[in-house]
């Protein structure tokens, strides 16, 4: 351009080059095909030009074009290099600094002098010798060119929201006198400094992987935190990762089994690009990182992740062909909808503000190549000389002013169509709740077959359970909500469910893998168990070929419940407790070894601590909800109702409500009452299909008044789940169910498991 269009170059230099130097360089290249003293006049009366008259009559009147050429590439090298000692020599780094910090409002960055910035001390070389960024209300990260401030002698940034790693090589710097680092979000390793620097560096107010200085983090987190660095270090990330171990609730990290397997990161308008150390995450199976703003292409070295399934990248703003993945189970799912340029070379964007950094320190060392300048080089070094000073002049939304006109369209107006208001809104509320357990939709619906019929578990009031197996082997349970349900109680029911699970884990619950929200589908991921519902068993068994439950398994089961209640009403939380108000067979799942989990939390109530009840809609299933519960009054006792209605259904194997029945006997309460009068007429009501001799007789007659205790119509008269849980502990401890019903001596019972039974069923003669 510089020898076949010297008129555009010119034009170029106008536009691109500082005013000090415009003129100059504009005449500069005009000589290379005018006459001499064309121009002479005209620079003679430009003080401010650098070169003499004389100089430029020199190369008019050189022989040649070419030599002219040669010359003039000469003298804009010494003008660039002139231009770059004007600025000082910490003129890169403060560059730097400004492009990666946010700064609050009242902070003036904008001189091309940043000697004169606020908040920053200059010697009368300037040389940047302080900077004091204390409570100023700053965010972003720490470039790394801060490590060629070497007059820099102090460093306070206390008290701001500054996230991403200390740069390498940032604590050698001899002249460092004073650095403040507490109360931010820094990650990655606790810096250790020199003994003569005097560090506020409070253990425990950033997000250091370890707390001891100079200690290399995990490999795993080295890699994460490389990630993060692509997307700019969001501060999503660095409030969440904490510690050495990101299997221990990072955001957008699922583990299993201490490996990650998702990283899932949807709607979180991300920035940057998409780092390749993604490879080194080998057991990934699940990238999410769609709905962001992410520019630049899709790395080659993720195809190097062997067990990857589902790669989402849709709705950003990315470039270049996708690589190919060859991988001999399949390649996973790619899904790169709505980047306009994906497929294609072109690239959307500007070259990023480190790659101009590094090429800017380039031309600071041209001068010394000077010979061997060639001609298109001369005009690149102009070129960056502006971008150098537009680096420092632009304004905090220069990202903006430089993004591509595409760009803006990038996000198309039908995104806002395909997710209601609501699922945007309810999103961020469960992130800030579930944050770690999101798996997008892709994934689920590879690993249902898209919720083949052939994978359907069972249909509920609230939609569909379907079966499916993750791709390390493991079964799970996918309960795919209704999706006409979700504006009112289904939206209502899937947020409590979750949110529950995530906050309480034990043996007897179902645990939770995860849950998926995309427009209006609501999906809870549990672990599968395979023996299906107590429901099943109890009442459907020849149904499905499967045997009756004998006496001691129903008794192991309901102490399982029982635990499983007693653990949500006093033990899950110091400070609340859980009410279930939805305790019947069908959310009672059973493992191979017919051990029980309580599931399916939509209804649960939480309680804070000093509250004996909550007023609120009665919903539940009728036969199994207290009297009380119908006025909308609710306590930990509507639990032990319905537990004692499953006591009575394991007792009986009949249903809790069975229009069959006599019209006052129609709910299994009044019927079991009945029967239970007289312990002579109640071997009548107890299931057939068990097997009891004359001791496990009498053993069912404890457990049925236990139940008749539990359904009393005053709440104040029924036990609490402690008690029943040390009741039904008890026999099961005596009783010692190794294959043959076992016989145990009445004597051996003590006296205070007596007076306790005896507190238990106090009165029950007396109900109605």
């Amino acid at each position: 351009v510089f020898v076949t269009s010297p008129t555009h170059l010119c034009i170029t230099l106008l536009i691109k080059t500082s005013s000090r130097h415009v003129f100059t360089l504009f005449h500069l290249v005009s000589l290379v095909k005018t006459p001499p003293g064309s121009h002479t006049l005209i620079l003679r009366d430009r003080p401010e030009s650098p070169f003499t008259h004389d100089q430029i009559s020199i190369i008019q009147t050189l022989p040649s074009s070419t030599t002219r050429l040669f010359w003039i590439c000469l003298c804009l090298s010494v003008l660039v290099n002139a231009s770059l000692e004007d600025e000082g020599p910490d003129y890169l780094a403060m560059a730097a600094l400004r492009a990666s910090l946010h700064r609050p409002d009242d902070i003036d960055w904008t001189s091309s002098d940043y000697c004169t910035w606020t908040e920053l001390d200059c010697d009368n070389n300037s040389r940047v010798t302080g900077i004091r960024l204390s409570n100023k209300g700053f965010a972003g990260s720490l470039p790394p060119e801060l490590v060629n401030l070497t007059a820099l002698r102090v460093f306070e940034i206390t008290s701001n929201q500054i996230s991403g790693i200390i740069p390498t090589g940032f604590t050698e710097l001899q002249s460092l006198q004073v650095v403040a680092l507490s109360s931010n979000l820094l990650q990655g390793p606790t810096p250790k400094f020199n003994s003569m620097v005097r560090v506020d560096m409070s253990l425990g107010t950033n997000t250091f992987c370890l707390d001891s200085p100079g200690s290399p983090c995990d490999p795993i987190v080295q890699t994460l935190l490389s990630i993060a660095g692509g997307f700019n270090y969001p501060l999503e990330f660095a409030k969440s990762w904490k510690g050495n171990n990101p299997c221990q609730d990072w955001f957008g990290i699922t583990c299993i089994e201490g490996r990650i397997v998702f990283f899932a990161v949807p709607f979180r308008q991300l920035t940057g690009s998409i780092s390749p150390r993604f490879r080194d995450l080998d057991s990934l199976q699940l990238i999410d990182l769609s709905y962001n703003r992410l520019a630049g292409t899709i790395p080659v070295d993720i195809t190097k992740l062997k067990e990857l399934r589902v790669l989402d990248v849709s709705h950003n703003q990315l470039h270049g062909k996708v690589p190919e993945f060859k991988i001999k189970n399949g390649k996973p799912v790619i899904n790169t909808k709505g980047n306009l340029e994906i497929g294609t070379d072109i690239s959307p964007g500007v070259p990023s503000r480190k790659g101009n950094m590094n090429i800017k320190i380039l031309v600071g060392s041209l001068t010394a190549s000077l010979v061997v300048v060639l001609l298109v080089v001369a005009g690149f070094i102009v070129y960056l000389v502006y971008k150098m000073k537009k680096d420092l002049v632009q304004s905090s939304e220069h990202i903006e002013i430089e993004m591509p006109e595409h760009n803006e369209i990038e996000m198309p107006d039908h995104n806002e169509t395909e997710m209601p208001e609501h699922s945007e809104i309810n999103m961020a509320e469960h992130n800030e709740i579930i944050e770690n357990k999101a798996i997008p939709m892709q994934i689920l619906r590879v690993e249902t077959n898209n919720f083949g019929v052939e994978n359907l578990l069972g249909e509920g009031g609230f939609g569909s359970v379907y079966r499916g197996t993750l791709h390390d082997g493991r079964e799970i349970a996918v309960k795919k909500m209704n999706q006409e349900d979700f504006a009112g109680k289904g939206l209502k029911e899937f947020e409590s469910e979750v949110t529950v699970l995530t906050k309480v884990h034990h043996r007897n619950l179902v645990s939770l893998y995860g849950y998926s929200i995309e427009g209006n589908d609501r999906l809870v991921v549990y672990q599968y168990m395979p023996q299906g519902t107590l429901s099943k068993h109890l009442f459907h068994w020849s149904d499905h070929s499967l045997r009756p439950l004998d006496w001691t398994t129903r008794l192991s089961i309901a102490l399982d419940v029982a635990r499983a209640v007693e653990y949500l009403h006093t033990l899950a939380l110091q400070s609340q407790s859980y009410i279930h108000r939805d305790l019947k067979p069908p959310n009672i799942l059973l493992g191979d070894d017919l051990r029980a989990k309580v599931s399916d939390f939509g209804l649960v109530t939480a309680t804070e601590e000093g509250r004996e009840s909550v007023k609120t809609k009665c919903r539940g299933t009728p036969g199994y909800m207290a009297p009380e519960y119908l006025d909308g009054r609710v306590t930990r006792k509507i639990d032990v109702y319905s537990f004692g209605v499953i006591l009575m259904e394991l007792i009986t194997g009949k249903k809790a409500t069975d229009l069959s029945r006599a019209e006052d006997d129609i709910h299994i309460t009044a019927w079991f009452r009945k029967m239970l009068r007289e312990e002579e007429t109640f071997s009548e009501a107890i299931d057939g299909n068990i097997i009891a001799n004359q001791e496990t007789q009498r053993t069912i007659y404890k457990v049925a008044k236990l139940a008749r205790q539990c359904c009393t119509r005053t709440p104040e008269q029924r036990p609490d789940m402690a008690q029943v849980v040390s009741f039904l502990s008890s026999l099961i401890e005596r009783w010692e169910p190794s294959g043959e019903i076992q016989d145990f001596d009445e004597n051996t019972v003590s006296s205070d498991m007596r007076a306790e039974w005896e507190n238990i069923v106090k009165g029950s003669s007396s109900m109605v």
